[in-house]
């Protein structure tokens, strides 16, 4: 590397820190500051209604910038969720912060690991037209900049842990959902050892003591989350109410849900089709395979024992289907006669 390059280098790594602060055209400052975006976006923002930032977002998001965004559990976020969705359709990821750990109160952002934007403005109609708000845009300190990284990525978190923890605490002590404990010896260096079993399964966890095993499944509540969603037989009211909780990919492995083609259809967005067709306990029928004919993984199914296997079926479905179970006996010589 050349003298002159090195001396550009250096210009571009020691760039000049700077703070404004701002109590008018709050909203121009930060669409200029986020249309500037050339990688990432944080930001920690209790109330995002506002269309214009929104769309803004949407077009650098749609243009590759990395957007990851936190907003609070309330009614307003909620009347724009087609909005929300919208964005995340365009690749921005947002998290809402459950509110049963607490209010996310927080407005700021930080692109590009290099601006940071904070204040009292929320990205809403009513900041920009009606509220006495302020922000300060710091540029360039990377201290503050990384103390404020580390906040944002603590929230995720958090509200990742305790929303998991509010489900199994939830669903274990208020819906009468039993973790029931079995002890056995088990014959491995000549040694004891203590399991755990679901009740409804035959999921064993090794040696966990059992005076700790309610301890155990809450501190380990995404793992008691995983396993309820593979293996317990919830039923529907259950379903809806941690809906936006729940392990998917677990779910459309379970064997022991009610499974029903209305059951199927009421989550068709939420399901990962590629268990969804591992799963024998379904409903199988000719309707349910032609119903859904474009979302089935072809592999998976034509893989299922579970599929009412008969040679019309695999004559209807010659095109589709990728040959049949090595378990499955049909009889074709009567078909062939």
């Amino acid at each position: 590397m050349g003298l002159g390059e090195i001396i550009q280098r250096n210009k571009k790594e020691l760039k000049t820190m700077s703070i404004e602060s701002h109590f008018n055209n709050i909203k121009k400052e930060i669409l200029q500051n986020i249309k500037s975006a050339e990688k990432s976006i944080f930001g920690a923002i209790a109330w995002l209604t506002d269309k214009e930032l929104m769309n803004v977002l949407y077009t650098k998001a749609i243009k590759g910038i990395k957007i990851d965004l936190i907003i609070s559990d309330d009614q307003e976020n909620i009347k724009y969720l087609e909005f929300h969705n919208n964005l995340k359709r365009a690749g921005v990821q947002i998290h809402v912060y459950n509110k049963a750990i607490g209010l996310m109160h927080h407005k700021f952002c930080i692109i590009d690991n290099e601006t940071l934007i904070m204040g009292s403005y929320n990205w809403t109609f009513s900041a920009a037209n009606y509220n006495n708000e302020s922000i300060v845009i710091i540029k360039n300190e990377n201290e503050i900049i990384k103390n404020f990284k580390e906040e944002f990525n603590s929230l995720k978190i958090t509200n990742y842990k305790g929303s998991n923890i509010q489900l199994v605490n939830t669903i274990v002590q208020k819906d009468g959902i039993k973790l029931e404990t079995t002890q056995r010896t088990t014959q491995r260096n000549h040694q004891k050892s203590r399991s755990v079993r679901m009740s409804a399964t035959d999921y064993t966890l090794a040696l966990v003591p059992l005076d700790n095993i309610n301890i155990f499944w809450i501190e380990n509540a995404l793992f008691t989350k995983n396993i309820l969603s593979r293996y317990y037989p919830i039923n529907d009211n259950l379903l809806e109410k941690y809906k936006d909780i729940w392990d998917w990919k677990g779910l459309s492995l379970n064997r022991n849900l009610p499974w029903s083609i209305e059951l199927i259809e009421k989550y068709k967005d939420k399901w990962d089709w590629l268990f969804l067709s591992m799963n024998t306990e379904l409903s199988w029928s000719f309707e349910l395979i032609e119903k859904y004919k474009d979302k089935w993984s072809r592999l998976s199914l034509s893989n299922n024992s579970g599929l009412p296997w008969s040679l019309t079926l695999f004559l209807v479905y010659k095109d589709y289907l990728i040959g049949f179970p090595s378990n499955i006996s049909i009889n074709w010589y009567k078909y062939l006669i």
